[in-house]
């Protein structure tokens, strides 16, 4: 005969046995994600106010479900609403899990095209996109200020210029990523990923 499962395991009973502390806890962190996810809902209000065609945010930065990400997008391009995630520009890598671990994966940039929902031929977005980071002036990337992407945008602009597309990023197959202003290591700087 099996041996009946315990109904909880080790770190649960001392959960239980110390309940007023966990609660204590759990209601800090609810409020310490409620507070995060303030910071990006107010930055990406300043950036709608600042005059741009931008109309549509998301913030998802406290799910468990997802990496954590931030988008902006416009209205007009979401003409499928079954479309999810929408196409836009994405921050992702954000959930406060992923930024306190030293050895988690790094935030980074990416912009979203799904190709087949969308009818965006993937070749004609990544030239686009290709076309439209030539046109970042290199002394305005100089000028970057410290993490914000400085040395690795003229990275980006002299390989969009001088290598063209990059190959499919294998697990990110599905994104049309531009990285290298915040990308994992700098060997993905400039790449840009046109997927389906």
């Amino acid at each position: 005969m099996a041996k009946e499962k315990e109904w909880c395991n080790e770190a649960e009973r001392y959960l239980i046995q110390n309940w007023p502390s966990a609660r204590l806890m759990e209601k800090a962190m609810e409020s310490i994600r409620k507070d995060y996810k303030g910071i990006f809902e107010r930055v990406l209000e300043a950036v709608l106010q600042s005059g741009n065609e931008f109309d549509n945010p998301g913030v998802f930065v406290t799910q468990f479900w997802g990496s954590g990400y931030v988008f902006l997008n416009r209205t007009a391009w979401l003409r499928n609403k079954k479309i999810w995630p929408p196409p836009g520009f994405y921050i992702e890598n954000l959930r406060l899990e992923l930024l306190c671990d030293k050895d988690g994966p790094a935030p980074y940039a990416s912009i979203w095209l799904p190709a087949k929902k969308t009818g965006v031929d993937p070749a004609e977005a990544r030239k686009a996109i290709l076309e439209a980071v030539q046109q970042f002036p290199e002394e305005e990337a100089r000028a970057l200020p410290e993490g914000a992407g400085r040395g690795r945008v003229p990275a980006l602009l002299r390989s969009a210029r001088a290598e063209g597309p990059a190959p499919q990023d294998a697990r990110r197959g599905r994104r049309a990523a531009v990285r290298g202003l915040h990308g994992r290591a700098s060997s993905s700087a400039g790449a840009v990923h046109t997927g389906h």
